[in-house]
């Protein structure tokens, strides 16, 4: 069984387009979590032996990491996703379990073009500011989050 450390793991911003991205590092980032949720649905019927049944349904997805809070910052990640807080826009992620340009080719996690749907600033007394960021897929036709696989 092959293990994955998580300080191998890489969180990507496109700072170019979806047919032509330019993937990103975002190393100004920690403690990312991946956050993966089926619904279930329930289809139980008489035939259950009165048993309730379920099948999975809608997959649900969030990124949350916090940042260090970069007060004039020439970070490109930083102000790509503050931008696209503050101005309601979106901003295309790549989560993967390491780097995108991995020469093993096993890299995968999640590409999905998101919003910022919390950008909280933390000011925790004797720390450095903080700004704790969680991102959702948002409706696109032409892009639906997809489950990336390293060519």
């Amino acid at each position: 069984m092959a293990h994955v450390l998580s300080e191998n793991a890489v969180l990507y911003y496109n700072a170019g387009t979806y047919a032509a991205p330019t993937w990103t590092e975002i190393t100004n980032c920690k403690d990312v979590t991946l956050g993966l949720e089926g619904s279930e649905v329930d289809v139980s019927t008489r035939a259950g032996n009165g048993w309730t049944e379920s099948v999975q349904g809608l997959l649900t997805a969030s990124i949350d990491f916090n940042m260090l809070w970069d007060r004039g910052s020439t970070d490109g990640a930083f102000i790509a996703i503050s931008a696209a807080f503050f101005a309601k826009t979106s901003v295309e992620m790549l989560v993967l379990d390491g780097p995108y340009d991995a020469t093993d080719g096993d890299s995968q996690g999640l590409r999905a073009i998101c919003m910022v749907a919390t950008f909280n600033r933390n000011e925790t007394l004797g720390e450095a500011l903080t700004v704790d960021v969680s991102l959702k897929p948002i409706k696109n036709t032409s892009a639906a989050p997809t489950w990336w696989t390293q060519p």
